[in-house]
């Protein structure tokens, strides 16, 4: 029985947890196409996350898989975030075959949440944005910089609570988790955690897009790529112990390194060995998460910086990373734009919109599916089918299990 996943932590996990060799799809799918023999009439192949895959990943694992005459195990959600490939490849695939549908949520321990997750996946996110409401868990802010600042206030009022607990901060877009990571830097700079000299550069985001980043001893760090050498993969965090640079002999640049401490072990790296082909460092920092960094992850409580940005897959993974509490901090005045932007000119205005018109707005927005469309889509003229849909379509099997 081997693993594999879309991201190499998630495919580590499998490792841990099952026990078993796991690799991220694209390793799996080079080495197949390098002529390697990783699969035969014996092996059993469990694909986590499945919805990820696109339609050509998945055609060229189920075609490796039918090949060796292996068995493949498909595990993912359509509900939850689309794959970034051309084409829904587990939406494919259960067109042709039987799937067991997941119905019960049993990672969150309220009820009320199981319910209003199942909900949001549903596209009744009225219903849902009232079920945290009710509870005081959605907290509006006026603006961006409001809202950071009420995302970290959450956070460290969470771990006053329980330093123990583990805390996950989630943003939509690449830009706010800049924006909550340089606020949350600044935040431990005063509080001494994060001290010394600091070192900045060029680095490049997830998306390929350049940010200024600076670090500094005590400072949480991301790995972007994987380095079998350093030992790490695309998402492994580290916090820094020390930087330096020092002056290379014959050359007209210091040299720069960082060191920093990963679980029991310590290791010390130049970042220019992670750069992409423009000589940007592939690290970020390790504050906060974009959603699609954060599929496949549980811990304890999460903090969402909600926007406009938002749709029914986006929400939906977010508020069920946490077995204990997640709060949503709104962006008021993001909405207000939008919500103005929307009437007649002549009766566009200034004035902030009401907390109901706001929850109202946001809703239908989060309400919103956005599936990745197939050529067969086209050819049928319809889009992929909905949950009901596909009920009448195929045999169900209704079975327990964890999101």
């Amino acid at each position: 029985m081997i693993a594999t996943a879309s991201a190499w932590r998630i495919a580590n996990m499998l490792r841990d947890d099952l026990g078993i060799e796991a690799r991220a799809t694209a390793s799996w799918i080079s080495r197949l196409e390098a002529g390697e023999k990783v699969l035969d009439d014996r092996t059993i192949l469990i694909a986590d996350e499945a919805g990820l895959l696109s339609s050509r990943d998945m055609h060229a694992l189920l075609g490796a898989v039918t090949k060796a005459g292996a068995k493949i195990v498909l595990v993912g959600d359509r509900r939850q975030l689309q794959a970034i490939g051309a084409g829904g490849g587990l939406d494919l695939a259960s067109r042709a075959v039987e799937a067991a549908r997941v119905n019960q949520i049993v990672r969150q321990r309220e009820p009320w949440v199981r319910e209003a997750i199942s909900a949001f996946g549903m596209g009744r996110a009225a219903h849902a944005l009232e079920a945290f409401a009710t509870r005081d868990l959605v907290i509006e802010a006026n603006g961006a910089k409001a809202a950071i600042t009420g995302v970290l206030d959450l956070a460290e009022q969470v771990h006053a609570r329980d330093p123990g607990a583990s805390i996950l901060i989630l943003a939509k877009t690449n830009a706010a988790v800049a924006g909550i990571s340089r606020a949350t830097r600044e935040r431990l700079r005063n509080s001494g955690i994060i001290r010394g000299p600091e070192l900045s550069f060029t680095a490049a985001t997830s998306s390929g897009h350049s940010t200024e980043i600076v670090l500094a001893a005590g400072d949480k760090i991301r790995f972007l790529v994987r380095d079998d050498e350093l030992g790490v993969v695309n998402g492994s965090t580290a916090t820094v112990v020390k930087v330096s640079e020092t002056n290379e002999p014959f050359s007209s640049g210091n040299r720069v390194l960082i060191e920093v401490q990963i679980g029991d072990r310590r290791i010390a790296f130049d970042p220019m060995r992670l750069a992409d082909a423009q000589g940007r460092p592939r690290l970020g920092w390790a504050y906060a998460s974009t959603i699609y960094g954060s599929q496949g992850l549980t811990v304890d409580h999460a903090v969402v910086y909600l926007d406009h940005t938002y749709n029914r897959h986006d929400i939906y993974v977010a508020v069920s990373r946490a077995r204990e509490r997640t709060a949503l901090v709104v962006d008021a005045k993001s909405i207000d734009r939008r919500l103005a932007s929307e009437l007649p000119f002549d009766q566009q205005r200034d004035e902030l919109f009401s907390a109901s018109q706001r929850r109202s707005w946001l809703a239908e927005r989060l309400s919103r599916a956005s599936p990745k469309v197939s050529t067969l889509d086209v050819i049928e003229g319809s889009p992929p089918l909905e949950p009901q849909a596909e009920k009448d379509r195929h045999r169900r099997r209704e079975l327990s299990y964890e999101l």
